[in-house]
């Protein structure tokens, strides 16, 4: 296993002048991954009641009156979805620039995106998928907001270009055969959960999502920066991230539904929840802004990391994302009068 990791890091090292024109549509593994991380958001409400979201996750381990630990177990699992993938299916990834050329644009980017995911409480998994899920009025009005700043974000950066759409590519069947092998050692090991209960559900529930959701994401395509901003932009159009998540939000509504018919309560949200407020709408912008900028969520930056461990991009995002959200409950009267309770 050394040597694989270690072969896989140089092959990135190698890799790390790659140009998003090289880049294609296979839109076969991205309904895949889709299909795999919406049932890993999906099943952690039918197992233990609770919102599979990334930023959230990534929050809890730097925020909170009380630990979380279910959280902390699921950014951990996302940064070993990061080490499968990158054995597994190391086509998932793609080199990234050199901290030299880019540094100031990620740290920059993710303390954006850490303030915008804090101040809207949520990311496109935690609003977009599960969000929706739950028809949530505040998660149906976070999504359009920070995709349309993401897409004006981008088409901004690269002077509103247009150009050929990316070409669609069918999936190799070596490729399928090794991310079906992921995805079924994911609900193989997802079993256990049946059959647990009280705080041992909720530790396992957090990391087998996490495992299995980083799992969708890089055998989708979102661990590709180059596959995120071709997605929200005309100048080289790729459908990856549309299909990825059309796929998954119907995998996660569908199980959204399974557990509101088992009456659990967290499967939709309350019909006189709290409304859509000024905090929702700029922190929805800001996050949109700051995806934009670097072309990574929270969920694929952890596990980028988790992939390659000393790849500059990657950690300077996440850092900066943390930073960002660290910094946001410093200027937060909520946070504040939680702390004072």
């Amino acid at each position: 296993i050394p040597s694989v990791l270690f072969s896989l890091h140089e092959s990135y090292r190698s890799r790390s002048r790659l140009q998003i024109k090289m880049s294609v549509c296979d839109a076969g593994e991205a309904a895949f991954g889709g299909l795999v991380l919406g049932m890993a958001s999906g099943i952690r409400m039918v197992a233990s009641g609770r919102v599979a979201g990334n930023s959230g996750a990534v929050k809890s381990c730097i925020v909170g009156e009380t630990t979380d630990y279910s959280n902390i177990f699921y950014f951990a699992g996302m940064l070993v979805a990061g080490q499968i993938t990158a054995t597994m299916v190391p086509w998932a990834f793609e080199g990234y620039p050199t901290l030299s050329e880019s540094w100031l644009r990620h740290l920059v980017g993710g303390v954006i995106t850490g303030v915008g995911v804090y101040l809207g409480n949520g990311c496109t998994s935690g609003h977009g998928l599960a969000g929706i899920s739950r028809l949530s009025l505040r998660s149906a009005t976070a999504t359009p907001i920070f995709m349309g700043a993401a897409a004006a974000t981008v088409m901004v950066r690269t002077q509103f270009a247009t150009g050929p759409m990316t070409p669609i590519v069918s999936t190799p069947t070596d490729h399928f055969l090794a991310e079906a092998r992921v995805a079924a050692a994911a609900l193989v090991l997802g079993l256990p959960m049946a059959f647990l209960d009280g705080d041992t559900l909720s530790l396992y529930s957090g990391l087998w999502t996490g495992v299995t959701f980083g799992s969708g994401l890089a055998m989708g395509g979102m661990v590709r920066v180059s596959a995120v901003m071709e997605a929200l932009g005309p100048a080289r159009f790729n459908p990856t991230l549309w299909i990825l998540f059309m796929t998954a939000l119907t995998t996660t509504f569908i199980l959204y539904r399974i557990a509101e018919y088992k009456g659990i309560k967290g499967a939709r949200a309350p019909d006189f929840g709290p409304a859509p407020d000024k905090r929702l709408v700029l922190g929805s912008l800001l996050f949109g802004l700051g995806w934009g900028i670097t072309g990574m969520c929270p969920g694929p930056a952890v596990v980028a990391v988790g992939a390659a461990p000393t790849e500059g991009v990657p950690l300077l995002t996440l850092l900066s994302t943390m930073a960002g959200i660290k910094l946001a409950t410093l200027f937060d009267p909520q946070h504040k009068a939680k702390k004072s309770c």
